[in-house]
């Protein structure tokens, strides 16, 4: 079979410059030169590792056979240390990288021209005299769609900035297709012929910078300047970027610039390198625990085990499905949810039938480590109990940086701390701060059950570990100690500002302090052009299933500067151990035939595209996901507790043909796909690589139906 699948690819690779053939000698030279060496610490013997540099070549080649238009995927043969390892000669780079968009269908009478930098409002919006504003253009394409035709909204290549507020489309835009140019018919991988929709604001517009004259350290070249009211940052800055990309930065068309943080890092540099020096691995005493909530919670079980002999539950409503054939816990065939008491943390998402609830919180959990991190001891299946930190005790001696940290800048803080065995990193914001007892507590927030709980923690779908029965981890503890994967590192903190690349905003006095990079001039200003972050989501597709969005379609348009959402409340999708924040930056709900194609996200600090509720038929194809904060894609349904029948969920999505890699960078606990109550996925020949976790994740079976096949997934878990 190799020769054979060789041969094709050579052929038909060839006219983008590939030469599969001459990789595979450059393996045998390299190996039989001895120069394939085992990797320190490695158990794999000489012979193993060539035949490891044949399996990383396979899997280049056959990425290159599920999307050959993305040839040569340099970052797939980068990822693959084929040249490092292998010896394996890079390809040329690729040229000019063309891809015929599918021409709407819509009339020239019904075609719109936008264009931010040169456009105008009061214009026409046809082509020679565009709109500015995507926003403009949408009053024009409804005076079409809203009669039943269709509408084409074009957007000119460069920067279009939304100004505050997303783009909110509805079943009034059905059939609206919003366009790069189609009659350029040309991608190509130079940022300014590109659409870019953003959803910050360039600081540009009102920046006058000055040198602060008082940095804890007088050769640090720190700038800073006022945010007024009124620009669209009202809510403050979330994240900071540059308008195009850094000479030392890494590979896109703008780069990230890190928010101040203890210890230093770029979270970039960070994941491409291993995590190394980016996080503290001690220093934590001992962290606070809160267990008056134990046991309040409100839950909801039903026995599902009792089969009639057509397989319907005894008791239950005709038709009602029983369960009695997991092999793994008996309590697999229950269901069991909670809501309130100490699983209030999770209740930030909403559904038709109100807050979905938490499984970990019911009384019938199961799973890995459950039971062993109930505060109540013994194996109580952790029902009603989860236990997170409020709080926590640091030794200065070990990291003596926050003894420094005053009260009142240390406000609005968030730390991120990995929890227990590393399956997700949990954020907290820090409310206060006691040099004396070196001490640091979280804030809190309310509950809709009228109590209050730490603000923070949903970003994983359950609790930390907690250490119950001797002989006790920590000596010192006893009962109650909670268990901590070791890592954590704290951002937003004025102090910790002392590090070229890095950002802080002081939200009070709207004064936004800026350590530019050395790369730079000794001004922010002309050479970084920096764009604030403001908006998560920056294009909704939101209607009902009773009045669905038909026919919608964005296309061949890049999407960037989309802010970081850890520390909005985010809600567990059903029985998997992942939290999950319902939005992204472009978000489907209540939609049929609806498509997001050609498309690159790049950058984006919350989610790519969202599929959520009601939808039908959503097509996900052909887009470039990079450098993403959490999950590339996600979709997430709704059920009334255990019924999925009223079709409130998304069925019949379609994914292909995506290259998606570096995902997860704020949140490990993410994934190219995630998936959770919805049903009839079809997710093929899509490339997925270097991520956090699972690169495909099922939360749950639901509905059953999905189909998963010839998808390249390596360097995940990592």
């Amino acid at each position: 079979m190799l020769p054979l699948s060789l041969s094709l690819c050579s052929y038909v690779l060839a006219s983008h410059g590939v030469d599969i053939a001459r990789m595979w000698r450059d393996i045998e030279t390299h190996c039989s030169n001895g120069n394939c060496e085992v990797s320190t610490g490695s158990k794999l013997d000489a012979i193993a590792n060539t035949t490891d540099c044949k399996g990383r070549l396979l899997a280049y080649e056959y990425g290159l056979a599920l999307i050959p238009a993305r040839a040569p995927q340099m970052e797939s043969f980068e990822a693959l240390e084929l040249e490092k390892t292998c010896g394996v000669t890079p390809p040329p780079p690729r040229g000019t990288r063309r891809v015929v968009l599918p021409f709407p269908s819509s009339d020239a009478d019904a075609t719109y021209y936008v264009d931010y930098e040169h456009g105008n409002d009061s214009n026409d919006g046809r082509k020679g005299s565009p709109f500015k504003t995507i926003r403009r253009a949408l009053v024009a394409t409804r005076g079409e769609t809203t009669t039943g035709s269709s509408a084409t909204m074009v957007l000119a290549a460069g920067v279009h900035y939304l100004e505050g507020r997303p783009i909110q489309l509805t079943a009034v835009d059905s059939k609206l297709t919003i366009t790069a140019d189609p009659a350029v018919n040309t991608l190509t991988e130079t940022p300014a012929q590109l659409p870019w929709i953003s959803g910050g604001v360039p600081l540009d517009t009102f920046a006058k910078w000055s040198k602060w004259e008082s940095p804890a350290n007088a050769s640090y070249n720190i700038w800073m300047t006022s945010v007024p009211l009124g620009v669209h940052l009202d809510d403050g800055i979330t994240g900071l970027n540059t308008l195009m990309k850094m000479p030392d930065a890494l590979p896109g068309t703008y780069s990230r610039m890190t928010r101040a943080r203890e210890p230093n890092g770029d979270i970039e540099k960070c994941v491409a390198e291993g995590q190394r020096g980016c996080w503290h691995n001690q220093g934590v005493e001992r962290w606070h625990t809160d267990l008056s909530c134990v046991g309040k919670a409100r839950t909801v079980y039903l026995d599902l085990r009792d089969c009639a002999d057509d397989g319907s539950l005894v008791g239950a409503p005709t038709g009602t499905p029983c369960k009695n054939d997991s092999a793994m816990w008996d309590t697999y065939n229950t269901y069991s949810n909670g809501h309130g008491g100490c699983c209030s943390t999770w209740s930030g998402d909403d559904s038709p039938y109100g807050p979905m609830g938490n499984y970990f919180c019911g009384n019938s959990s199961a799973g890995g480590w459950v039971g062993y991190e109930d505060p109540r001891g013994d194996d109580k299946t952790q029902g009603l109990s989860p236990a997170l930190p409020f709080g926590f005790d640091y030794n200065a001696t070990i990291v003596p940086a926050l003894s420094s940290w005053s009260t009142e800048t240390i406000e609005g803080a968030v730390i991120h701390a990995w929890r227990a065995q590393g399956w997700f990193v949990n954020m907290f914001e820090i409310a206060s701060h006691d040099k004396d007892s070196h001490s640091m507590t979280f804030s809190r927030m309310s509950t809709r059950d009228g109590g209050t709980t730490v603000k923070g923690g949903w970003q994983g779908g359950r609790g930390w570990q907690v250490d119950n029965q001797p002989p006790y981890s920590n000596s010192t503890e006893g009962p109650g100690y909670l268990h901590h994967q070791g890592k954590w590192m704290i951002e937003n903190v004025k102090e910790a500002l002392d590090a070229p690349n890095e950002w802080w905003f002081d939200k009070k006095a709207r004064k936004l302090y800026v350590f530019p990079n050395s790369t730079t001039a000794q001004t922010p200003s002309a050479p970084l052009h920096l764009v604030g972050v403001a908006l998560d989501t920056l294009i909704t597709i939101n209607s009902t299933m009773a009045q669905p969005a038909v026919g919608i379609t964005i296309q061949g348009v890049g999407f960037r500067d989309a802010a970081d959402v850890t520390m909005k409340p985010w809600g567990v999708p059903s029985g998997g151990d992942w939290g999950l924040y319902r939005g992204g930056a472009v978000f489907i709900e209540g939609c049929e035939g609806c498509a997001v194609q050609h498309c690159t996200f790049e950058r984006i600090d919350g989610n790519g595209v969202f599929v959520s509720g009601y939808t039908r038929n959503v097509s996900i194809t052909d887009n470039e996901f990079a450098w993403i904060g959490l999950s590339a894609m996600a979709g997430w349904g709704y059920t009334k507790e255990n019924d999925g029948t009223d079709g409130q969920q998304p069925r019949f999505t379609h994914i292909e043909r995506n290259y998606i890699r570096e995902i997860g960078l704020i949140e490990k606990q993410s994934s190219a796909w995630f998936q959770a109550k919805l049903c009839q996925t079809d997710m093929r020949n899509n490339i997925i690589f270097n991520g956090p976790r699972a690169g495909i994740n099922f939360n749950d079976g639901f509905g059953g139906g999905t189909n998963i096949s010839r998808n390249l997934i390596f360097n995940q878990c990592r």
